[in-house]
């Protein structure tokens, strides 16, 4: 085998040196390059982590709080003299058994209360109508069960202040008290519960007397 001239081995050493270098070179922008997006990508990690905490303490900031429920009340002491009158009036009306002993109430109320989701009519006759035998009885015994009940006062001082019987219509009623429950039984069969938590709330007859003794709404059903 013929060896290489002392100049072309210093040529192919000067080469393989260059090779060398160019590897070395290489191998050392692949490291950087492999190590660059880790940082970054570390550095938006930490910066999606601040604004995510940043968020949730915007979102805690500026979500209001839940509203306490009003104040249940049972006593009449507590009604200001022109509702007492109205709703003392609707039971002494109810217990007579004719329905036509509550049309001068009704009259007597600033606007035309509320009894069904239709079309205005006249109260009697759609509370004879609806009534199981015409009479309307059983409406004037859901009455006297409804003014009987626990009630609340809410927007006290606004254009919708107004006296709610029963309570539960403004509770909801898969929070209820145990005491709450039986109330709730004195006014609904047992089996419309059920109904009523599906419905979202309280369903069945409710009334709503304003400050000035208008009866608002004699109602039932959503």
């Amino acid at each position: 085998m013929t060896m290489g001239t002392p100049s072309t081995r210093a040529g192919c050493s000067g080469l393989g040196s260059k090779i060398f270098f160019l590897l070395w070179s290489l191998c050392a922008a692949l490291l950087l390059a492999g190590s660059g997006p880790a940082v970054a990508a570390g550095d938006i990690q930490l910066t999606q982590s601040n604004e995510e905490k940043n968020t949730v303490k915007e979102q805690n900031r500026l979500e209001p709080e839940e509203e306490p429920l009003p104040e249940i009340y049972y006593s009449e002491q507590v009604l200001p003299s022109p509702v007492l009158k109205t709703r003392n009036a609707l039971l002494q009306a109810a217990r007579s058994g004719d329905l036509e002993k509550l049309r001068p109430i009704l009259e007597a109320s600033e606007d035309t209360p509320i009894v069904s989701f239709g079309a205005d009519e006249d109260a009697i006759a759609y509370w004879k109508d609806s009534s199981v035998d015409g009479s309307g009885r059983d409406i004037l015994a859901e009455m006297i069960k409804v003014f009987s009940s626990g009630f609340v006062h809410i927007n006290a001082g606004t254009t919708d202040d107004l006296y709610i019987w029963p309570y539960h219509f403004v509770y909801p009623i898969d929070k209820l008290t145990a005491e709450q429950e039986v109330e709730l039984y004195l006014l609904i069969p047992a089996q419309h519960r059920e109904d009523m938590v599906e419905a979202g709330g309280y369903i069945g007859f409710r009334a709503g007397i304003a400050p000035n003794g208008s009866l608002v709404f004699f109602v039932a059903g959503d």
